[in-house]
């Protein structure tokens, strides 16, 4: 099961499913509670329950997927829409076998099921024990700084994904990169001399914590030398510990053009799809799509202040400079 989420309902939620086996593919039966003080639970519907849950459990389920159809327990999480809508997250097969990802919605007193991704032609093999290579996964939906709803996947096709979501149809209207916060760049970086480490990076709030390993080995003993100790590390993206990114060289930089005492007019010098303007602290202020008939992006009634803007290349490379607005 996920650990308690609390949720702008002023619930704690958990969402689970059953699994008769040690192998994968026989978990089964998505389901969720939610709970006031972690003692008393009921159904989302606010039924009250008696414990301990059962498999017979009237209300409880949320997708009664069946032993065999791809349903995972990794990745499977509970977020909110704009209207705080529980949205239920979790991978299974669609009806052609296809891994998916799927996102459920509380809505009208019931959970209606959504495919998010329209993904061919791949299928995660679940027919195994162990830690699996995790092939697909995706955070909870969420309301971005803008307003968007959005959900971030990886898929060991396409790598680091982000869609931004149809409200009604939790369907994807972009598929994009991840906004990463400035200076988060980084992190995700590998800092390992050791062949195929990873990074792992887990968020809570403001609160980061990285470290590194070999990727998952399905439980299985590893041959030859092993990595030695590396650090586990905690960091916090604040306003008090914000960290600018590095100014690009004054040839490379886009020109920027005041219009009024709050707008600014960005003008790109290379060949660009994207900008975005955050706060020091990394929130995102606004995000514009560059077009062929209108090469420019203007950011109107900006507050007094220091912002970081990010100018994404057509071949996905970033710069960075700091804008200041007085």
């Amino acid at each position: 099961m996920t650990t308690p989420v609390l949720g702008p309902d002023g619930y704690f939620h958990i969402v689970w499913m059953w699994r008769n086996t040690p192998t994968a593919n026989t978990n089964h039966h998505l389901s969720h509670i939610k709970s006031k003080d972690l003692i008393n639970w009921e159904t989302m519907s606010g039924a009250k329950l008696t414990l301990p849950i059962t498999q017979s459990t009237a209300g409880v389920v949320v997708d009664s997927v069946a032993a065999g159809n791809g349903l995972i327990n990794i990745s499977f999480n509970i977020g909110w829409d704009s209207q705080n809508r529980a949205v239920i997250g979790y991978h299974k097969y669609d009806a052609n076998s296809i891994s998916q990802r799927w996102n459920t919605r509380w809505e009208n007193s019931k959970w209606v099921i959504y495919q998010t991704s329209n993904w061919t032609g791949f299928k995660w093999a679940l027919d195994l024990g162990g830690t699996l290579a995790i092939d697909i996964s995706a955070e909870p939906v969420k309301i971005d700084a803008s307003g968007r709803l959005v959900q971030e996947y990886y898929n060991v096709n396409s790598g680091s994904r982000m869609w931004i979501l149809n409200e009604s149809t939790l369907k994807p209207i972009t598929d994009t990169l991840p906004d990463l916060l400035p200076g988060l760049d980084t992190l995700k970086e590998v800092t390992s001399t050791f062949d195929s480490m990873i990074v792992h990076l887990i968020n809570d709030g403001d609160y980061y914590l990285r470290w590194e390993t070999l990727p998952e080995n399905q439980d299985q003993a590893r041959t030859g030398t092993l990595p030695g100790a590396n650090i586990l590390s905690v960091y916090k993206i604040g306003t008090s510990t914000a960290t600018v990114p590095r100014q690009i060289s004054a040839a490379a930089a886009p020109t920027m053009t005041r219009i009024s005492r709050n707008d600014l007019t960005i003008i790109p010098s290379t060949r660009t799809s994207r900008v975005y303007l955050y706060t020091l602290d990394g929130q995102l202020v606004a995000e514009e799509y560059l077009k062929k008939n209108a090469p420019t992006v203007t950011f109107k009634s900006l507050p007094a202040g220091s912002y970081v803007c990010m100018v994404q290349s057509l071949n996905s490379l970033m710069q960075h400079f700091t804008v200041i607005m007085r």
